[in-house]
């Protein structure tokens, strides 16, 4: 982009500057009125590239093609892109925390109609509660969410760590912007560089929530139905 927009902008001052050339020359072959307008035409032209370039109104400076970002401005604009993560991991971490609690809920709700269906069909041994299809069912489903609660708990404290991270070098990043113009090109480049890390980092976390579990993370289903047995004990 940069470099179509460079070969625009020579070949737009190469086409004025040929055509103050050209009313020049047809002055001196009579061309009275038409060099007139030819030169204005080239001098608005030339005049229009200048102005567009030196106050960034145009399509020179939008496409940053004589522009060059201070370390100030560079940082500026990673601390709007650091706000906009802190935001999206905020708005994750209340999706997750959400979706605990509904799980967790639902698992309550599970064992209370186990507890029912064991105590309907007298049912005390595993291999009874496997026998029955009420019961093996919710006991894979409670399996199922578990799991998943558990890959919640590590989501929830990973994207706390975001947040802490995102919100530490946000307000490092401030500080620094006052002293930004005393940077050398290393401090900056510095900064920058850790900035970027933290993005790329944390980016994906406030994007999409990944709950992908696999077997291994599969409590036995005998564990789960004993562990059942033992809080009704309790009760």
């Amino acid at each position: 982009m940069m470099y179509l927009g460079m070969f625009f902008v020579i070949l737009g001052m190469a086409f004025a500057i040929f055509l103050m050339i050209f009313a020049i020359a047809i002055i001196f072959d009579d061309g009275g009125i038409y060099s007139i307008i030819y030169g204005s035409i080239g001098l608005i032209i030339l005049l229009s590239l200048f102005i567009w370039t030196d106050t960034g109104n145009g399509i020179v400076k939008k496409i940053n093609i004589f522009h060059r970002n201070t370390p100030a401005e560079n940082i500026s604009k990673r601390l709007d892109q650091l706000n906009q993560l802190n935001s999206g991991l905020q708005q994750k971490l209340i999706e997750v925390r959400q979706l605990q609690r509904e799980y967790k809920k639902g698992i309550i709700e599970l064992k209370k109609e186990i507890y029912v269906e064991s105590q309907k069909n007298s049912i005390v041994t595993y291999s009874q509660a496997a026998s029955n299809v009420r019961i093996n069912y919710d006991l894979q489903l409670i399996q199922r969410r578990i799991a998943l609660i558990k890959k919640m708990d590590d989501t929830e404290l990973r994207l706390i760590n975001g947040i802490e991270q995102v919100r530490f070098i946000s307000l490092q990043t401030r500080d620094d912007l006052g002293i930004a113009k005393a940077f050398t090109g290393k401090e900056a480049k510095q900064l920058l560089k850790d900035i970027n890390k933290t993005i790329d980092e944390y980016s994906p976390d406030s994007k999409e929530i990944n709950l992908d579990i696999n077997e291994s993370m599969l409590i036995p289903l005998e564990q789960i139905w004993q562990s059942l047995q033992t809080e009704i004990k309790n009760q």
